[in-house]
């Protein structure tokens, strides 16, 4: 019996390819599979990753000194798993904050988050009286000089408890902007009738020609069509982004280690970029270009991009192609998973998926919300105590079992 089996494995690696035959050799030495095979092992890891990102480092915007540590603890990981990883670098002009914004109104302290490549104020802050902005092409309110009337400034009420975001390509570092939470607009509504003055910080630091990388890990398939997975690592200066997105990056990296030592049918990538919440998907455009100039776009086939995934009861499976999103509805089905996602007709080329639509893939965009829980989107309780443990253990299920459906077709 034994010597049959020996004699049955000569045979089918005599019919490998010298290339395929390298290929086996290569990844037979790698199996970090152990680490996610049971759901309790797969709780563990999260925790780990969770703890290493989040709990230990903290905020890591890109180009910071934390982020950069996040970079070698996702890189560590992927060598574990996969025969091939490297760093993707490139430069870009780092803003940060470099001490604690502050916006008085006064006595009072209010929270405030300064937008993002937004400009600074002098050392010393600004001073002024708020008015109210007439044009609907602007912030709601401003800080105008008390002399010259001239706005120095402006306030942007957020939709719900204030939290940074972008600012718009007319603002970037043009003047100071903040965004504020609903709850205080009454209180800027008062200091506008009783006239009462309005301090405003906000330390900007630009630090040209910053390095930061995205980590590119590929597992070589029988076949250079590829399958793309993309989650971000960078969260933006207020937060651990627990959810945002870095249980996302431990559903990618549970992927990759489920998947070592094997050899699948299509070429498997996974890119956990940065530079994803400065808006303009810098990271993953800075990939992109990279693949046109390798000329290797066209080798991929499939595109699936973890953003936000964790947070709510609810995913959100993004994509155009019914095809696919039959796919996971039946998967869903057949595995009877403790949560149904819900199938939107929205683009899958979102957000980090964008710069590879004109690849010719087929994309799906996984996100998650509820109804019923505080947004943690860019607030500083996007911690590991916010991530459910089982929305993870679902995707993961659901695109372990998509992948081997994709190496079908």
């Amino acid at each position: 019996m034994i010597r049959r089996k020996f004699i049955s494995q000569v045979v089918k690696t005599a019919l490998l390819s010298p290339a395929a035959l390298a290929i086996t050799k290569l990844h037979a030495a790698q199996n970090s599979r152990h680490l996610v095979e049971t759901p309790g092992k797969r709780a563990e890891y999260l925790a780990k990753i969770l703890k290493l990102i989040c709990t230990d480092l903290g905020p890591h915007p890109v180009g910071s000194p934390e982020c950069e540590k996040a970079m070698y603890i996702i890189k560590n990981e992927m060598h574990m798993a996969l025969p091939k990883v490297e760093l993707d670098p490139f430069l870009f002009d780092r803003w940060m904050l470099s001490d604690k914004p502050r916006l008085s109104i006064g006595d009072t302290v209010i929270e405030a988050f300064p937008r993002i490549e937004t400009a600074g104020t002098p050392s010393d802050g600004i001073t002024g009286v708020v008015v109210k902005l007439k044009t609907k092409e602007l912030p709601s309110y401003g800080i105008a000089d008390l002399s010259s009337g001239n706005v120095m400034a402006y306030i942007s009420p957020y939709s719900g408890t204030a939290r940074p975001t972008l600012a718009r390509g007319d603002e970037m570092r043009q003047k100071p902007t903040v965004n504020i939470g609903k709850q205080d607009v009454q209180l800027i509504e008062s200091a506008i009738q009783q006239k009462t003055p309005a301090h405003l910080y906000i330390p900007v630091t630009i630090i040209s020609d910053t390095e930061t990388s995205n980590i590119v890990g590929t597992l070589p398939g029988k076949s250079k069509d590829e399958i793309l997975f993309l989650a971000h690592y960078d969260t933006v200066y207020s937060t651990p982004g627990a959810n945002d997105n870095t249980a996302s990056v431990a559903i990618m990296l549970m992927l990759a280690h489920e998947l070592s030592g094997t050899v699948p049918e299509k070429t498997l990538r996974f890119v956990a970029t940065t530079s994803e919440e400065r808006g303009d998907y810098m990271g993953a455009t800075k990939y992109a270009e990279r693949r046109k100039r390798e000329d290797t776009m066209n080798n991929i086939k499939y595109v699936i991009n973890f953003d936000s995934g964790t947070w709510g009861s609810n995913i959100e499976i993004w994509s155009e192609d019914e095809e696919l999103k039959k796919m996971i509805s039946d998967i869903d089905s057949d595995l009877s998973v403790n949560g149904t996602p819900i199938l939107m007709d929205r683009s899958g080329f979102t957000m980090d998926s964008k710069p590879f639509r004109e690849s010719g893939a087929r994309a799906v965009y996984v996100e998650s919300n509820s109804p019923d829980k505080v947004y943690l989107w860019h607030r500083p309780i996007d911690t590991p105590g916010n991530v459910q443990e089982f929305i993870v253990e679902i995707n993961f299920l659901l695109f372990s079992e998509y992948i081997k459906r994709l190496q079908k077709l």
